[in-house]
């Protein structure tokens, strides 16, 4: 079986979902399918920020899958792991 990759575009752009073990502020990612810059990280939730300016505020908790679309920065110094992002404080 073939693996399959998934696209995303995000402003008229298309993204390959790539599995990442860390993102950082302003990379472009997809969380419980919802793809947007990752604008913050708050203590309970992070909010994404979608191509429409809306933001969405998922529950760290709550957080099932995440894909990196594009980093912004190579060495960014704000990423944080996928398992830590998926902890509350």
């Amino acid at each position: 079986m073939e693996n399959q990759e998934t696209q995303y575009t995000f402003k008229g752009k298309a993204y390959t979902a790539k599995e990442t073990n860390k993102i950082g502020l302003d990379d472009i990612v997809c969380i419980n399918g919802i793809v947007g810059y990752f604008d913050a990280l708050l203590s309970d939730n992070v909010i994404l920020l979608d191509e429409s300016g809306n933001e969405h505020y998922i529950e760290r908790i709550a957080i099932q899958d995440v894909y990196l679309l594009h980093r912004f920065l190579s060495g960014n110094k704000t990423g944080i792991s996928i398992g830590e992002l998926k902890e509350a404080e």
